[in-house]
């Protein structure tokens, strides 16, 4: 009976699914003034890309990389569908680690090549400018950046002004002076990294768990759980693909898509820059114990569609993964055997379905990233000067949940009247909504903003809140929910979320911003 019942809600969850919206749609392709190589959320929905020294380049012929010290960018208003510079002046944040501060700002930290490895930007969100700071310790060109409650850790990289050398100091991780950072940086001798996380020290795939600890699941096959309090440490948590005698992760994707849970994507095996290796569709939930960080555990799910390296992940408000791009093989600067087709992830029901075919290839130096009003950028890719695969340009995902059953109706959706702007831990937050379903609302998705680039955000968590009573009607089709915020900042991090509404039926409302303290 119990076998019945769970095959009955498997079946209807996906009749559920594919009426939802069919497959979705594509907007036509966008020019951008510069290749959006990484990307981040500003409060006001609108989004900030950018790429290097040039707008379609990583180098300039004749400029010493030395002298790389300019970065390109532009903001994109996605209401007037138009564009703002925002230069970064003094800093090359080509390869940068990145990462949302708690007060809501946006920190860049090494990147470029000689001579911006070492340095801090810092990307003011009230004034929407760039602020340069002081250096850190090391360099970091391809290292990760992890926020905590406290301080931003830098994790590997490489150091550009001693190119071509692996010197001991690369493997060990530095700390902020807790978020002034034109104060020294200290490492972390404890938790030194060498021969742990990967052969090559490019973006170790690293999330935030309670605070001071992050997970490093990648890129080697072996997973850490990293201390960084005091001098640091780490300990082994065990191998991310037990079936697998080395699966590196390098190109792969892995997304927090519930607390403490992720999923990874790809990958593979036993590779090195310019080797061509088959990727791989497999795919792993990583769940950590909440009150033990040191406890991790893996387990294979249903496999992706296809194989894919260099792909993006996108968790939706409806709570589901979306996979954008990649490609077959292990070269960088390649378009061949790109994957057009997107496809989505139920985590409820460990079950893939593939969604409408975009237009352009998006593999190395793409991005995505969801929008305030729940639909999905995805851009980029290239960057290599006059290259065949540069993508100057982007393309706009209506993901499912956004039409009726027939796929072409554009659903209603319920509006968010009023949220608080700033709430804390413990907070009971009222929520004023009105329109088509504002009394059919399921639940509240709590999105983290974050940054992404080459497939990395360590920002990204999202948490689905309820009113156990359901709506009130306080008249004229309005109606207020009232949702508890998780005290355990381990889970509920600071910083800037994004709230959409989510109906009964995956509808979600356009987002309001809360800033969690």
């Amino acid at each position: 009976m119990v076998k019945s019942l769970l095959l009955w809600s498997l079946l209807l969850a996906s009749v559920l699914t594919v009426l939802a919206g069919g497959s979705g749609k594509w907007s036509a392709v966008r020019n951008w003034p510069v290749i959006p190589v990484g990307i981040f959320h500003l409060d006001d929905g609108r989004l900030l890309g950018y790429a290097a020294l040039q707008d379609h380049n990583f180098a300039k012929n004749g400029v010493p990389s030395s002298e790389h010290n300019y970065t390109q960018a532009a903001i994109w208003n996605p209401t007037t569908d138009s564009f703002t510079d925002k230069d970064l002046d003094g800093h090359d944040i080509f390869c940068p680690g990145m990462t949302f501060l708690p007060n809501g700002d946006v920190f860049a930290g090494g990147g470029g090549n000689d001579g911006n490895s070492h340095k801090v930007s810092v990307f003011k969100m009230s004034t929407k400018t760039w602020v340069r700071h002081g250096d850190m310790d090391g360099g970091h060109w391809y290292g990760t950046a992890v926020a905590t409650n406290s301080h931003v850790v830098m994790i590997e990289g490489v150091d550009k002004l001693r190119p071509g050398q692996r010197p001991d100091d690369l493997w060990i991780p530095e700390v902020s002076n807790g978020f002034d950072f034109d104060r020294a940086w200290s490492r972390l001798p404890g938790a030194d990294l060498k021969n742990k996380v990967m052969r090559n020290p490019w973006y170790p795939q690293s999330h935030l768990l309670r605070d001071g600890h992050i997970l490093l699941s990648g890129t080697s096959n072996g997973m850490y759980v990293m201390d960084s309090s005091g001098s640091g440490s780490t300990r082994f948590v065990g191998d991310r693909n037990t079936d697998r005698d080395e699966q590196e992760a390098w190109g792969a994707t892995t997304i927090m898509y519930r607390p403490f849970r992720m999923l990874s994507l790809g990958g593979i095996e036993g590779w090195t820059p310019g080797e061509d290796k088959p990727r791989t569709s497999l795919s792993r939930v990583i769940e950590i114990d909440a009150r033990n960080p040191n406890n991790v555990k893996t387990k294979s799910v249903a496999p992706m569609n296809f194989a894919r390296g260099f792909q993006n992940a996108v968790l939706g408000p409806d709570g589901n993964v979306y996979v954008f791009g990649g490609h077959q093989n292990g070269f960088q600067f390649n378009d061949t055997d790109s994957i057009l087709t997107p496809e989505v992830y139920n985590p409820y029901t460990n079950t893939w379905r593939t969604l409408a075919p975009m237009k352009t290839p998006r593999n190395y130096h793409s991005v995505a990233i969801l929008m305030a009003d729940a639909r999905i950028f995805v851009g980029g890719g290239g960057l290599c000067g006059g290259c065949s695969v540069n993508h100057m340009d982007h393309e706009i995902f209506s993901p499912p949940y956004l039409f009726e059953g027939d796929g072409q109706t554009l659903r209603l959706r319920p509006q968010i009247d009023s949220i608080p702007a700033s709430a804390r831990g413990g907070d009971t937050v009222s929520i004023t909504l009105s329109g088509p379903k504002a009394d059919k609302i399921k639940f509240f998705m709590w999105m983290h903003f974050y940054s992404v680039t080459h497939s990395i955000s360590t920002d990204l968590r999202g948490f689905k809140l309820r009113d156990p009573n359901g709506g009130e009607s306080i008249g004229n089709g309005k109606y207020v929910y009232k949702v508890v915020l998780p005290r355990n900042r381990s889970k509920f991090t600071r910083g800037p979320y994004w709230v959409y509404a989510v109906t009964n039926a995956r509808a979600p409302s356009v987002a309001k911003k809360v800033q969690v303290g």
